[in-house]
């Protein structure tokens, strides 16, 4: 074979062998490392958003919108792992959900890991489209009232851009999933309408609830047939975008186009001169800035660790609170079941039956925020239902387990997911930077629950309880968990020790955003002093509530579009 002669399907020679999934990917979608080496030297993009996240395609999505052939640059630091949601695919993808598929770039300090109920947070999904293929897909949006000490002006913007956001994430009520051409129920159905039913008078009923809502859950699937439900996720509408450019713009090839995604590139430092990031240092070599606006777009920890380590605070006085407020939502999962005849609509009920309705309530004392993400759930067949089952789950992290299932094939079995609102003027809770060496994870975080929590945490479970009893007012019982998937059911009340998550998730708060002093980022989602770098995220919420936040976030990104990539006629 002549020199420079690459062989082509078998000719003269034998082809490569050894093809990894990232090889084939980065020939199709992302920039090899010879493409990158070219693009992070000109310095000539419109935008450079870190992170392939909910809030990265939000405002792809947006800024494409206003103006089509925008220089668009996403760094990712993780690999191409699932093509989409690990629900829509067979239930052994299920499997590695948790284990090293989760990273933990901090410290957690010896206070929280020696605490009573919490004792870690969640962890980051380093992957291409972040926890988007792992999340539930629960997307309320918070009523004005619940984005407690919130600018006026951001709570204006969540509302207006919902709508939008749920267009974009596929978002409907639970009670319209299963509704097909014919109008025939199926899995979201007949136990549906029995729970709701029996909702809808709750919040007069229990002093504490505050709202109720069928679930919202992203998970529409009006483009595909004979299917109808199907959960969202990020990689295929972010590469679909990429693609659709490069068909609009003519080009050759999809790389060809005016947005560009390198993956397995880890963002270390900015690098900023006179108020202006000029350079971001990368594990694959400098990427020089030119004009380009960066959005912050990886999770709410990660960018508050670089920009701890990028902005110095004695140079940046604006900076000085980043990293000293912290919240989050703490957990409790409670499992219950009832005879499934005790329901009005049994004699209607397939062979399973799920159901999901949001309720939303406060500790009248501390006026503090709590939800309950309640599923219902019948199941007959259990093992051979476990592909449906899986697929139609409200949320795959607080299942039943199959020993659950089997023991209740007559039974309606409820979860209770109930999230708490940590405290967040608690200044026993921050995220700091250490003296470790390694800037991507030179961070401690500390979480310390105080009495306002605990309250908190009594009364969301109490008010679950009361709940439960409403909703089953004979014949319930509990799963009382003896460690691990061992437990059995019974009459009575588990304890907290059996129903508390040890761990947080939602974490927000660290880079808040807002007009006074002690706000690092302005109302434009702008770092204060620094004239290019923006942020996404529940980092810039001034307090975390207790709803789910992925809707939120996302328009929140849409209106960062909006502002910084006008329309173009």
């Amino acid at each position: 074979m002549a020199q420079g002669e690459v062989p082509q399907f078998g000719y003269p020679v034998p082809g490569p062998q050894d093809i990894r999934p990232d090889d084939i990917m980065n020939d199709i979608f992302f920039l090899n490392d010879k493409e990158w080496d070219v693009e992070r030297r000109k310095g000539n993009f419109d935008y450079v958003i870190i992170g392939s996240s909910f809030c990265a395609l939000a405002f792809v999505d947006q800024a494409l919108k206003n103006n089509p052939n925008a220089k668009i640059m996403i760094i990712e630091r993780g690999t191409y792992y699932h093509p989409e949601h690990f629900q829509n695919l067979p239930p052994p993808f299920v499997m590695p959900m948790n284990g090293i598929g989760e990273t933990f770039p901090w410290r957690i300090s010896k206070e929280t890991h020696e605490g009573q109920y919490i004792k870690w947070q969640y962890g980051m999904s380093n992957f291409f489209g972040g926890r988007s293929t792992f999340w539930s897909g629960w997307c309320p949006e918070p009523t004005d009232e619940e984005m407690e000490e919130w600018p006026k002006e951001t709570k204006k913007v969540v509302h207006k851009y919902f709508p939008v956001v749920k267009q974009l994430l596929n978002v409907i009520p639970a009670d319209q999933i299963s509704k097909t051409e014919q109008g025939k129920d199926t899995i979201y159905g007949a136990l549906q309408s029995d729970i709701q039913e029996s909702l809808k008078d709750i919040s007069s009923k229990i002093s504490t609830i505050t709202r109720w809502m069928p679930a919202p859950l992203a998970v529409e699937a009006h483009m595909y047939r004979n299917i109808n439900f199907k959960k969202f996720s990020v990689p295929g509408p972010l590469l679909s975008k990429l693609y659709s450019l490069s068909v609009g713009q003519e080009k050759a090839s999809i790389k060809d186009s005016t947005m560009k995604i390198v993956i397995n590139c880890v963002v270390k430092m900015i690098h900023h001169k006179e108020g202006k990031a000029v350079v971001l240092e990368t594990s694959k070599g400098d990427f020089v800035l030119g004009n380009a606006k960066v959005i912050l777009a990886m999770g709410a920890l990660p960018p508050t660790t670089l920009m701890l380590n990028s902005f110095s605070k004695h140079d940046f006085p604006s900076m000085i609170n980043i990293g000293e407020r912290f919240t989050a939502h703490f957990i409790s999962s409670i499992f219950a079941r009832v005879p499934a005849n005790t329901f009005c609509n049994y004699r209607k009920f397939g062979n399973m039956e799920m159901s999901a309705n949001y309720i939303a309530g406060r500790d009248l004392s501390s006026t503090s925020q709590f939800h309950i993400q309640l599923s219902t759930i019948y199941d007959n067949t259990p093992t051979e239902n476990l592909f449906d089952f899986t697929r139609h789950l409200p949320d795959v992290a607080t299942a039943p387990t199959m020993k659950q299932l089997l023991t209740s094939t007559d039974h309606v079995i409820f979860v209770c997911t109930v999230l708490g609102e940590l405290d967040y003027d608690n200044d026993q809770n921050w995220f700091r930077k250490n003296e470790d060496d390694d800037v991507t994870t030179n961070v401690t975080l500390q979480v310390v629950a105080n009495s306002k929590d605990n309250k908190v945490w009594e009364t969301m479970e109490e008010s679950s309880f009361q709940m439960l009893d409403i909703l089953a007012p004979s014949g319930l019982e509990y799963w009382h968990s003896h460690g691990g998937s061992a437990g059995d059911w019974a009459k009575g009340r588990p304890t907290a020790d059996m129903i508390r998550v040890p761990c947080i998730v939602h974490e927000a708060s660290t880079m808040r955003l807002g007009k006074d002093t002690g706000s690092p980022v302005d109302l434009d989602y702008r770092f204060k002093g620094v004239d290019n770098v923006y942020l996404t995220g529940a980092s810039l919420w001034p307090t975390g509530g207790s709803w789910n936040p992925t809707g939120t976030i996302s328009a929140i990104a849409m209106h960062l579009a909006d502002l910084i990539c006008p329309k173009v006629n």
